[in-house]
Formats: C-alpha cells, sequence, structure tokens
C-alpha cells in the first residue's frame, strides 16, 4: 500500500450494463488504470448495483480497498450531489486528501454525471475524468481531464475582485492569497498580478500611509478591462499628490481633513461604526488645527498664550502640561480658540446645535467617555453634520471628496442633503 503522502482515490459513477462484449462495464474495466489508484468508490443505483459489483469482478479489485456508494434513483440530482459528497468524505477519513481523489463520471445517467462533478467541484478534488468514444473494442479514444480546481482558482479571482470593489481589502487579500495560479490562464493571472498591486496600493491608502500608495499603484498595467475601475480619473492626480506631500510633511491640512472624513465614509459604508465616529472627529480636529495654522500662526500641540485673547490666556495656561511645558490643545479647545479669535470656521461651530447634539452623542459612546454602543443612526446623524459643516466653510469641498476618494466609489454624501447608505449590518 501506498504511503499516505502518494494515496489516491477513484470515485466512478456506474449506470446499467446491457450486456455482451462490448458492454460499457467491460469497456470501463478496460480502460481504467488500475495501477493509478489503491482505492475505489464506485457510485450505483438500485438498478445498477449489479454492474457496480461486476465491474469489481472483472477488475480483480481488493474488497478491502473498494466500496460502492449507493442512490436510491438514478435520477435524483440532490441524492446523487449527497451520495458523493459522502463518498468523498469517507475517503477523507481514510485519509486521502482531496488532492488525492480524483472523480470519473463516464458511468450513469447524466443526472449522476451532473451531481458526481458538482460534488467534485464544490469539494475542490483534484481531477475530474471521462472517456469519450467507449464503442467498438471498448476502447476510449482518449480520457479528458479536468481540474476542478481550477474552477476554484477562478472564483477566489473574481471573489477577490468584488471585495476590492468593496474596499473589504483584508477579504480580497484572502481570496487572492488562496489562488494557485499556475491553474489560471494567461489574462487571468495577469489580472491576478494587477490585482495584488492594486491591493498593497488602496490598503496603505486606506491606512493613511499614502506614501506607500504610489510605488506598487505605477507598477499596475491597466491592460484587463477588470482593471479599469480603479484607474485614478485625471483630476484626482494633483490633489492626491498634494495630499501625500502633507502626510510626508507631517502637517495638517484642508486635504488632510477631506481624506478623513472620507475614510469614515468607508467605514459607514462597511458598517464600521466606532471607526467611522473616530475619523469624523478627527477630521474636524485637522480642520481646526489647519486654520490655526495657516490663518493665525498657531500650533495647537505648542499653543503660544500670547496669542490667546488677554481675557481668556489664563484658561488656556492652565493647560500647560508639567511634563514638558508645552500647552497642547484638542479639538474643542481649538474651534474653542477660532470662535474667540473671531475666526468664522470657529463661530460656526459654536453656533451649530446639531454639531453639539453629535459630539454629545459621541461623548457617550463606548469608544469616548460612556458606555453606550455606537448605532448606524448616531453615525449616520455625525457623517450628515460634519459634511454640512465642511460644505459651508471649505470651499470646493464636493470636488475634494470626489477627487479624494477611491474611484471606484460612489460618494452620494458630498454636504448634507443625502445620508450615505452602506452595506454593513448594525442596530
Amino acid at each position: 500500500m501506498p504511503s499516505a503522502a502518494a494515496k489516491r482515490a477513484l470515485i466512478l459513477t456506474v449506470g446499467l450494463d446491457t450486456g455482451g462484449d462490448h458492454s460499457l462495464v467491460e469497456a470501463l474495466a478496460r480502460n481504467l488504470d488500475r495501477e493509478a489508484y489503491d482505492f475505489l468508490t464506485l457510485v450505483s443505483s438500485a438498478d445498477s448495483d449489479s454492474a457496480a459489483r461486476r465491474l469489481l469482478q472483472l477488475l480483480k479489485w481488493p474488497e478491502e480497498s473498494a466500496s460502492i456508494e449507493h442512490v436510491e434513483s438514478a435520477h435524483g440530482l440532490d441524492e446523487v450531489f449527497r451520495a458523493v459528497n459522502s463518498a468523498i468524505h469517507k475517503l477523507i477519513a481514510r485519509g486521502y486528501g482531496l488532492d488525492r481523489i480524483t472523480v470519473n463520471y463516464t458511468g450513469g445517467t447524466k443526472v449522476m454525471s451532473s451531481g458526481a462533478v458538482l460534488s467534485a467541484i464544490y469539494n475542490s478534488c483534484e481531477q475530474l475524468e471521462y472517456m469519450t468514444g467507449l464503442g467498438g473494442g471498448g476502447r476510449a479514444r482518449r480520457t479528458l481531464t479536468t481540474r476542478p480546481r481550477a474552477i476554484f482558482a477562478y472564483r477566489e479571482l473574481t471573489r477577490a475582485h468584488a471585495h476590492m470593489l468593496a474596499a473589504e481589502f483584508r477579504s480580497a487579500a484572502d481570496s487572492l492569497s488562496a489562488i494557485d495560479e499556475s491553474l489560471l490562464s494567461k489574462h487571468d493571472r495577469a489580472l491576478t498580478e494587477n490585482l495584488r498591486l492594486l491591493l498593497a496600493a488602496y490598503s496603505a491608502w486606506d491606512l493613511g500611509r499614502l506614501t506607500e500608495f504610489w510605488a506598487p499603484y505605477g507598477r499596475v498595467g491597466f491592460g484587463p478591462k477588470e482593471l479599469e475601475p480603479f484607474r485614478l480619473r485625471e483630476e484626482q492626480k494633483g490633489p492626491l499628490e498634494r495630499l501625500t506631500d502633507d502626510c510626508r510633511a507631517g502637517r495638517p491640512s484642508e486635504l488632510l481633513g477631506v481624506e478623513m472624513r472620507n475614510s469614515a465614509v468607508r467605514h459607514y459604508q462597511e458598517g464600521h461604526f466606532d471607526g467611522a465616529l473616530q475619523r469624523l472627529y478627527r477630521a474636524l480636529e485637522i480642520l481646526a488645527q489647519w486654520t490655526l495654522a495657516v490663518q493665525h500662526a498657531i500650533q495647537t500641540d505648542d499653543l503660544d498664550p500670547r496669542k490667546v485673547p488677554a481675557r481668556h490666556r489664563d484658561r488656556f495656561e492652565g493647560l500647560r502640561s508639567l511634563d514638558d511645558g508645552r500647552i497642547k490643545i484638542g479639538m474643542r479647545k481649538a474651534f474653542e480658540l477660532l470662535a474667540l479669535l473671531g475666526d468664522p470656521l470657529g463661530v460656526d461651530f459654536v453656533a451649530d446645535l446639531e454639531m453639539a447634539a453629535c459630539l454629545a452623542d459621541r461623548d457617550m459612546s463606548l469608544l469616548a467617555h460612556g458606555a453606550t454602543p455606537v448605532t448606524r443612526e448616531m453615525c449616520r446623524r455625525f457623517l450628515a453634520a460634519v459634511g454640512a459643516f465642511f460644505d459651508r466653510r471649505l470651499e470646493g469641498f464636493r470636488l475634494l471628496c470626489r477627487a479624494l476618494q477611491f474611484p471606484w466609489l460612489k460618494d452620494e454624501y458630498c454636504g448634507g442633503e443625502r445620508a450615505v447608505e452602506g452595506k454593513g449590518s448594525g442596530p
């Protein structure tokens, strides 16, 4: 008996035997490669059971290395499918890996053959066999071999493409890693290689590492039409390059604020409401930091109290750190300072009652200061408030939203007039 690693098994469908010198049973017996397998499972109906037993006799197959899987009817697709599934599972229990199981669907009714093929594909068996031309002399003209695992490789490729379109990058990575490229056509191998590059590029963008986006993106060959949705539009390149420079320099900017808002939209659409809320809060903070820096030469990580209106300096002076002696202010204090300076951004923020209500809900959430779970509605409302605020205060906000979003994603919400309907489930 071969070692477990080398063991191979054959599952064969058997139909009615008409008898005679050139019967199907005798033809199968003549053409089966007896030495290729050390275990044989025959799938037969009540009507073809005698043919199955006769085939075992003709092959002189050892009883301990053979079995018969019975079905009541050769015309019940579900029953045949279950029977072949059962045969495969029994072989696995005997130590045969799926890469060592072949299904031959030459014999039996068309329904039996179909059920056997479906089961082999579903279970990702190593190969399918079919003998053609079993006529005069009982010799097959040829044996056709198909590898169902190639179908699964293609399935994983289509799944990876779908996951990319849904911006589900972890799932796309899982599907791409499961592909045996040797089973794919030349076109599909190119598609797989380029999807891997796009995955690296857009995953880096999604994680806020835009400096790592351009190298893999620049190596993508956009020949396959399936890749066209992932190609940057011409009007995206300039803003995205400027945003990359901001990220490389580590400086807050209006572009970074929009990108953080766009990231929140993606998280909302995927049902990751906690992550969306965190990003919306950070988007507001970045906008305030940028405005203080550009309009007032004030750095929020090292505030010079002399730039605060005199009668309010003591309040900000009280925020000075005992560790490094610097005054650092967060999102709320940044907007408060903008309002004290009479900046329209701060004045608008302080007067925005809807924003205040959303921030109060956020403060009571589990990932902030309370114990309330983040709901879809809480996130949707905050997204609407932030979008409306950005739209009022940031010139060209809607165009920037489109420029700094993944090119294949439709952002239906750039300013508060529409809710984003996402894929994720939640309360």
